[in-house]
């Protein structure tokens, strides 16, 4: 049985699978298995898999059709033999190291449940654009996500026992991802993230998030959503919320729009500093007198739930989460994670 299971779903990633598969096969450390499933691609890129790659650690699985990222994840997650699962996507590509130095540091923090990494941006040809950071102490990463994304997800190595109890959830059409992470930092687990680029994140114009942008980002506004019900002890009504994505969509409403509804959503539910969060992203991709004069209203209401008076809540401007709310909300303010 081997140590690590890294995960993989294809679909439609011929440029660049073979590199992907061939990133975590090159691992420096070698006690693995890749398991990869795709989810009924049509471009051939099984086929070219199969031709280019001969090693024994990967066991590949086809669907004839694609049956969604999570149901996709869940299959490799109930192939997998080891005690720890590694996720990995298809068009992007793993450090050498990166296996090695996340197990190293969980060895080193016997606490920890699971470790991400940080992580480059490339572009299709392999060019590297940017870079994109986690959040890395366990507690800031607590803090951050119900804000958002704490984590390069992919670049998440985790016990297995969380991935088979919590898995992916198939209602959550859009940032699946986000949702389980949340949902794994409800349940106890103990997160934390190394600050070194082991992954390399390739942007493209047929991966979720830059051919939909929008859907993707209503996505993780009903995410959010469902978990600040989850926290106060309420039905999360999870098929509701993403019902209300699909209208959403179906309106054709600008991403400003979108974030002021998700703001009124959050206001009438009793989240006040999630109202102000979404008060904030509106302000941010639609600035206008309207939109700043919520924000403010939002803001203040939200510093004044939390700290129970006028003089506190000028005080509490300053510090705790309503500055973490205003740095995710692409606000610059310190501190910064």
């Amino acid at each position: 049985m081997p140590a690590v299971s890294v995960i993989m779903l294809n679909w439609n990633h011929g440029p660049w699978l073979v590199e992907a598969v061939r990133s975590v096969l090159a691992q420096s450390f070698t006690d693995l298995e890749l398991i990869v499933i795709d989810n009924g691609s049509t471009d051939g890129s099984v086929d070219q898999l199969q031709r280019a790659v001969t090693d024994p650690r990967l066991r590949l699985f086809t669907e004839p059709v694609n049956r969604g990222i999570s149901t996709g994840i869940n299959l490799a997650i109930a192939h997998a033999t080891a005690s720890w699962i590694a996720l990995t996507d298809g068009d992007d590509r793993s450090h050498p190291l990166r296996l090695e130095l996340q197990l190293k540091a969980l060895a080193a923090d016997r606490s920890l449940d699971a470790i991400a990494t940080d992580a480059e941006t490339i572009d299709q040809a392999g060019t590297v654009t940017g870079r994109i950071d986690s959040t890395h102490s366990p507690e800031a990463i607590r803090g951050q996500a119900p804000f958002g994304m704490p984590v390069v997800n992919p670049t998440l190595l985790a016990r297995a026992e969380w991935f088979r109890r919590l898995e992916y959830r198939p209602a959550v059409r859009w940032a699946p991802d986000y949702d389980f992470v949340l949902r794994l930092l409800e349940a106890g687990a103990r997160v934390g993230a190394l600050s070194l680029p082991l992954y390399s994140y390739r942007r493209h114009p047929h991966s979720s998030t830059v051919a939909m942008p929008l859907a993707h980002e209503l996505g993780t506004c009903a995410i959010r959503l469902a978990a600040a019900r989850r926290r106060a002890g309420r039905p999360e009504r999870i098929d509701e919320a993403f019902a209300t994505v699909d209208a959403r969509l179906a309106a054709g409403m600008s991403l400003g729009t979108a974030f002021r509804l998700y703001a009124d959503d959050f206001r009438a539910e009793g989240f006040p500093l999630l109202a102000a969060f979404h008060s904030a992203l509106a302000q941010r991709v639609a600035p206008s007198a309207g939109t700043k004069l919520r924000f403010a209203r939002d803001l203040i209401a939200a510093v004044r739930a939390d700290a129970g008076s006028w003089r506190e809540a000028l005080g509490g401007m300053a510090k705790g989460p309503f500055w973490l709310m205003l740095r995710r909300a692409g606000f610059p303010v310190q501190p910064r994670y």
